[in-house]
């Protein structure tokens, strides 16, 4: 790499040809992304679109997790040719339960569903061992946590800036509710998560990712969620690394863009605050 950034001076004579046209993405959106370049060798004065002028991205500020993740929700309405793309996977799990609450089939690109994480499977498991007959599916997979003790045995399981495995079961339990036994609610999940695509009648699935999972991917639409300071950049994370991450995430559109956050920020939209928009439900 770094023999490349010092090619033009290793090398006398040698001449920068730029790839400038993007395919991908409207002519709006592309000139966006000029302004978001982690790094400028030349490429934004050069980088062009010949598809439609189409619309500017827009940036909204939520109050808080819950409030980004139902109100983004209502504004797909092309689940099948969308994506929402976060940094981590907590953000994508809690994203899911929500989407799992409005009765939208989702799929995490890559990783694991809910109701495919370890614990949860396990619960779902002893919960089809036995009939339960009328009594409440929540109450019921109450009891089994605590009767085998699942907190205990996936105490230690979670990964780095994923959900802790006692929150997914908490997440279970809570999407169980008001959804009558321990049958109706199987028979719930299964319908909404097992059978998202019949050969016969294909359904919408909205895709769910990491940037890291997104890239070399494209959707026609796309809602970059938790645009905020220490999630985007990364707390963690080193800037220009972030940057990158950023602009990969955004990058990702053709037709349109959604980038959303609560609380301060990110860095990266300190240029974009008079296009920055607070929701007012």
């Amino acid at each position: 790499a770094v023999n490349l950034s010092n090619f033009s001076r290793t090398i006398p004579g040698a001449k920068n040809l730029y790839l400038e046209q993007n395919y991908r993405s409207t002519k709006r959106l592309v000139e966006f992304f000029k302004k978001i370049l982690p790094v400028d060798n030349g490429l934004a004065s050069h980088m062009i679109s010949e598809r439609p002028e189409g619309v500017p991205p827009t940036i909204t500020k939520f109050e808080d997790e819950m409030q980004e993740a139902s109100v983004v929700l209502t504004r797909i309405t092309d689940p099948d040719n969308s994506a929402v793309i976060a940094r981590t996977n907590r953000q994508l799990l809690h994203f899911q339960r929500v989407c799992m609450a409005r009765g939208v089939k989702s799929q995490i690109l890559g990783r694991k569903n809910l109701w495919q994480q370890t614990e949860v499977a396990h619960l779902l498991k002893l919960a089809k061992e036995k009939d339960y007959g009328v009594q409440a599916a929540h109450e019921v997979l109450t009891v089994l946590i605590h009767e085998h003790n699942l907190p205990y045995l996936y105490r230690n399981s979670g990964q780095p800036n994923e959900k802790d495995p006692i929150e997914n079961l908490n997440d279970i339990v809570k999407l169980s509710a008001k959804r009558g036994t321990v049958k109706e609610f199987l028979d719930w999940l299964r319908k909404l998560t097992y059978a998202s695509r019949s050969k016969k009648t294909p359904e919408p699935v909205l895709t769910l990712t990491t940037v890291h999972q997104a890239k070399g991917r494209e959707w026609k639409h796309v809602f970059v969620i938790g645009a905020k300071q220490g999630m985007m950049p990364h707390k963690n994370g080193e800037l220009l690394e972030e940057h990158r991450i950023f602009f990969v995430a955004c990058s990702r559109a053709a037709d349109t863009l959604e980038i959303s956050f609560y609380g301060s920020p990110s860095q990266f939209l300190n240029d974009f605050k008079d296009q920055t928009q607070v929701y007012k439900g």
